[in-house]
């Protein structure tokens, strides 16, 4: 027999001690088996954590990050400057997805940006030589995602330089945080959002109708890259995820897909089918070919990067 059957053949599940009667009445109401039913409640899911962290979750709100009030201000002072920003992010789906949440909305509203992704090269950290270039064309904000918890010595030395951070970030925040001086937005312990679910949470306020389910869509790519807890806000991203709606406004994720899929795509088709792809151009080098697919605007745009991707994981 197979080693890996014979040892899912030994595997013992944790379930409940609970009456029959209870169960087979919450599995009525919940729609499941009655050994789900105990399984969930073994787990510490009860109706009421039901119906909030997996039947109908929410999206992220102020009570899933923690002190805000200096990132919004930062935001809103951004915008009515009309500044140019500068977006550096690194190199993994959660990176990409937080760097393409933040430039589609500021695309939208026009506002004066530029992209820098991490590469393999550069490690998962700020590199001030990167940055220099972009200070010398007159940028004077720029918004850390994915990876400025580690670099708090490197913004220090912005400061001086006269720059603006903003960090944007789920990593853990080491002792000596310059949070007077940098605004964070950062789930603190209280969700399990990304890097890119904490972006979205941060512009929720100011998105139109229509723009929500791409960022949405953007935050449940992350959550699936970074193996994320699928509970409460993160779930409410896997369900736009796979939604024929948010999926429109990414022809070339869409194109990806198609190439071995002829239905409607469900989690796991983007768990094998497209975030390895994704990361394949970061591991081998460069990410911008990912970061290019999640901006495509249409899917003849996308066909050589599509082809691109798919090279460079089989590589």
């Amino acid at each position: 027999m197979d080693q890996d059957v014979a040892g899912r053949e030994k595997q013992v599940w944790d379930v409940a001690d609970m009456p029959d009667e209870e169960v087979y009445a919450q599995a009525r109401i919940w729609g499941l088996d009655p050994v789900w039913v105990r399984v969930l409640f073994r787990r510490g899911i009860d109706p009421q954590s039901f119906v909030n962290d997996i039947q109908a979750p929410r999206p992220p709100g102020d009570d899933s990050l923690g002190e805000m009030g200096p990132s919004r201000a930062w935001i809103h002072d951004l915008l009515a400057s009309r500044e140019p920003v500068l977006i550096y992010a690194d190199l993994d789906v959660d990176g990409l997805s937080s760097a393409a949440i933040l430039s589609r909305f500021l695309t939208h509203r026009g506002h004066p940006h530029s992209v820098l992704l991490t590469n393999r090269e550069d490690g998962r950290s700020v590199r001030p030589s990167r940055i220099f270039p972009y200070q010398e064309q007159g940028i004077r904000r720029i918004i850390v995602a994915d990876m400025g918890a580690s670099s708090a010595h490197v913004l220090r030395m912005l400061l001086s330089s006269g720059m603006s951070c903003l960090v944007v970030d789920h990593h853990l925040i080491p002792e000596g945080w310059p949070r007077a001086a940098v605004p964070l937005v950062h789930p603190s312990g209280r969700s399990a959002l990304t890097s890119a679910g904490s972006a979205y949470a941060l512009i929720r306020a100011y998105l139109a109708r229509d723009e929500e389910p791409q960022m949405a869509f953007l935050a449940g790519l992350s959550v699936l890259g970074d193996r994320a807890p699928l509970l409460r806000e993160n779930r409410y991203f896997i369900r736009v995820l796979v939604s024929e709606e948010a999926l429109s406004s990414f022809p070339g994720i869409r194109l990806l897909l198609r190439r071995k899929l002829r239905r409607s795509p469900i989690v796991s088709d983007y768990s094998f089918g497209v975030i390895p792809f994704l990361n394949a151009p970061g591991r081998m080098g460069d990410p911008k070919p990912a970061f290019d697919l999640l901006m495509a605007s249409s899917a003849e745009s996308s066909e050589k990067t599509v082809l691109l991707l798919m090279e460079m994981n089989r590589k």
